[in-house]
């Protein structure tokens, strides 16, 4: 990879697991842009990276991608007896975009994704404006069993930076 941003790690039933975006562009937010995920039992020798959430070998239910897509931010979390991602995907168009949760039972097993969908939407309506929410950092397990999930929400007429931050409980 010429690019690699957004790293998480987690100890997970004896295993470390690794993951971030990935790209052979060697430039931010470009088309091909894949979440990765590699393991180790050592922290020192690590498996080789592979497109975990996407790919059928590694997923029971694989996030399809084309060429335009963007994977972004993955952040790891231990809930209970699962390893989850909460990340996002960007398929290239403007309302074609959504946050996962992508879980993990066993570290030999495979993830299971499922969109995270708010009121049946992967957008969410503040004072009546849209607004499309992006994972940041690794998510915390509340001391009532709540998972707090930290996000940007995008919403119209901002850019990048001028993006208005929000927290989402799941």
């Amino acid at each position: 990879m010429k690019y690699n941003h957004d790293s998480t790690t987690a100890f997970f039933k004896g295993t470390w697991f690794a993951s971030w975006n990935g790209n052979t562009n060697p430039n931010e937010g470009q088309p091909s842009q894949l979440n990765y995920v590699a393991t180790s039992t050592d922290f020192k020798s690590w498996s080789a990276p592979v497109a975990a959430y996407s790919d059928p070998e590694y997923s029971i239910n694989p996030v399809s991608t084309k060429q335009e897509t963007i994977q972004w931010q993955p952040n790891f979390v231990v809930v209970n007896d699962e390893l989850w991602s909460v990340w996002s995907i960007d398929h290239g168009e403007k309302y074609d975009k959504a946050v996962y949760l992508s879980k993990l039972t066993d570290p030999a097993g495979k993830w299971e994704n499922s969109p995270i969908l708010i009121d049946n939407s992967t957008t969410v309506n503040i004072n009546s404006d849209e607004y499309i929410l992006f994972p940041t950092q690794n998510p915390i397990v509340l001391s009532t069993g709540r998972v707090l999930v930290p996000v940007v929400a995008e919403g119209p007429g901002e850019g990048f930076f001028g993006q208005i931050k929000k927290t989402a409980v799941l």
